[in-house]
């Protein structure tokens, strides 16, 4: 037996689903023969992270890694993905809990929709012990770095990481040159504009000594019922309902 030779790219593709939240075998094909007629990639790993492993079941997983080995005919590796998170998904599945977690999050949500209403007491008052740490960090670190000390933690929140921008890396990656690449990133970065510059305007309205006093109430109220009826909606719809609501 050869050791493999994994020197090159191992796309870990996403998995894709049906409108109605089924596993779409034949898309998954598609994408398991166009990922391995690139050239440089050695293998694929599939069922990980973004691959929604840990959310499908035994026989799904089986068939997913039984369609992806047919696809590529042997010419490279497939890499199929476990974790214990799996084992921790099939617990909270049999056990009942994760429908109980799914029932918390929303309480949480409709809680703080109305805390910012102004219906219910503010969630501060429940986690003030916790907040009060948190509340204390930046000046631990500020009497370390002094003033670097915003410099340091934004570099280190920068360094985090987060799956939807190593995602967009890796289809950046797969576009094949690095002209493709730089556009697609740029894309990407452009598209976060809008959602940061909301962000952006809308604390300024809110804390605006201007508009505060007619447009920020009026901001918060209609913030705090569209969260407290997301929450309401996690509640009634199980979580594949409310996808494919979205998808269609």
């Amino acid at each position: 037996m050869h050791p493999m030779d994994l020197r090159g790219l191992s796309p870990a593709p996403v998995t894709a689903f049906t409108r109605d939240g089924e596993v779409d075998y034949a898309a998954n094909t598609r994408i398991a023969k166009w990922l391995a007629s690139m050239d440089g990639v050695k293998s694929l790993v599939i069922l990980g992270h973004a691959g929604e492993g840990t959310f499908l079941t035994e026989e799904e997983r089986l068939k997913l890694i039984r369609i992806y080995v047919e696809a590529v005919n042997g010419e490279i590796p497939i890499i199929a993905g476990s974790s214990t998170m799996e084992i921790f998904g099939q617990l909270l599945r049999f056990s009942g809990g994760q429908e109980v977690l799914r029932l918390i999050a929303a309480a949480a949500l409709v809680w703080s929709g109305l805390s910012i209403v102004g219906i219910l007491p503010k969630i501060r008052r429940l986690d003030g012990g916790i907040m009060g740490m948190i509340g204390q960090m930046p000046a631990a670190i500020s009497g370390s770095f002094n003033a670097s000390a915003p410099l340091v933690a934004g570099i280190c929140w920068g360094l985090a990481p987060c799956a939807m921008v190593y995602n967009a890396l890796m289809t950046a990656m797969l576009t094949g040159s690095m002209a493709g690449g730089a556009l697609f990133m740029t894309g990407f970065g452009l598209a976060t504009i809008p959602a940061v510059a909301a962000v952006a305007a809308g604390a300024v309205m809110l804390t605006g000594s201007r508009t505060a006093r007619w447009l920020g109430p009026a901001l918060r109220r209609g913030a705090g019922l569209t969260l407290a009826a997301i929450g309401v909606l996690s509640a009634t719809f199980p979580a594949a309902s409310l996808a494919s609501l979205c998808l269609g």
